[in-house]
């Protein structure tokens, strides 16, 4: 009855389309709009799923819930009731004996194990070994018989190795490919360090005051003959209308600070001596 409560939930996409009180048409409009016919007095449904199971399918429970105080035990079969289930285990059950002393019998067909579909894609050629089983061994190699005193092979940290160590091709030794720098054939390969980029900006080159010629750099360098009036205009020494000479501007000097002179402050007036009245005498 739990499991039958708990189907009446979700049933909105089924429409009852009532003919009398005990039949009725159920839509099914999640599948195609298939029509069902639900008879309750015969405890029928066209799903035929009701006749098979002994219980109400969901057509039968959307026309059962549909209508008013009506009890849904009435509607499922008797296999299902505790009496039943007490009835089923109250004689004796016979006790069995082990399966090797039943009596063989030959049936005229062989059971064989279910077919099993075969997976898409490339099929494997080796089985996958368990953790306890040795590497896979080529036909042909090492066909010779081991003793029985030989043990397993080992790695550095002393632990036993399934599939063996790795040899290699070049010096034949074990624990090492060919590649690794393990191998004293192959040598160590020192790369050359590349110089470091210089990142900082360049700072940009001060000015450079020219600097004058000397007397003799000019005589040897003019073409000419050099007048002494010219000489001494090249060499700064003298002053000509066309050439003006700057004078450097003086940089204004900061005043003297001021002396501060306290003020003086207002001389107090002497007290006045008060001088008493004297008095008239009358006489």
């Amino acid at each position: 009855m739990v499991q039958l409560r708990a189907n009446t939930r979700g049933l909105g996409h089924l429409i009852v389309v009532e003919s009398a009180n005990w039949s009725a048409e159920v839509w099914d409009n999640s599948k195609n709009c298939e029509r069902h016919v639900v008879k309750l007095n015969q405890q029928t449904c066209t799903c035929l799923e009701w006749q098979h199971t002994g219980k109400p399918c969901q057509h039968v429970l959307a026309f059962v819930t549909s209508q008013k105080r009506v009890n849904l035990e009435q509607f499922v079969h008797e296999y299902y009731s505790v009496d039943r289930f007490k009835a089923a285990y109250g004689r004796e059950i016979e006790p069995m004996t082990d399966k090797s002393q039943w009596p063989p019998v030959e049936l005229p067909f062989v059971v064989g194990a279910p077919l099993a579909k075969r997976n898409k894609g490339r099929q494997r050629k080796l089985r996958i070994k368990g953790c306890l089983e040795g590497g896979h061994k080529k036909k042909g190699a090492n066909d010779a018989p081991k003793d029985d005193d030989s043990t397993a092979p080992t790695n550095s940290k002393g632990k036993k190795m399934i599939r063996g160590p790795v040899t290699c091709k070049k010096c034949g030794e074990k624990g090492h490919r060919q590649a690794s720098y393990k191998c004293p054939l192959n040598g160590t390969k020192k790369w050359k360090r590349k110089p470091r980029k210089n990142n900082t900006k360049a700072r940009p080159a001060e000015p450079s005051t020219p600097q004058r010629p000397t007397r003799e750099q000019i005589l040897q360098d003019s073409p000419s003959m050099v007048t002494r009036s010219r000489l001494a205009i090249l060499l700064g020494e003298g002053s000509s209308s066309q050439t003006t000479r700057t004078t450097p501007e003086r940089m204004p000097t900061a005043a003297p600070p001021k002396k501060m002179t306290p003020r003086r402050m207002p001389a107090t007036a002497p007290p006045k001596k008060m001088t008493p009245k004297r008095k008239l005498s009358v006489g």
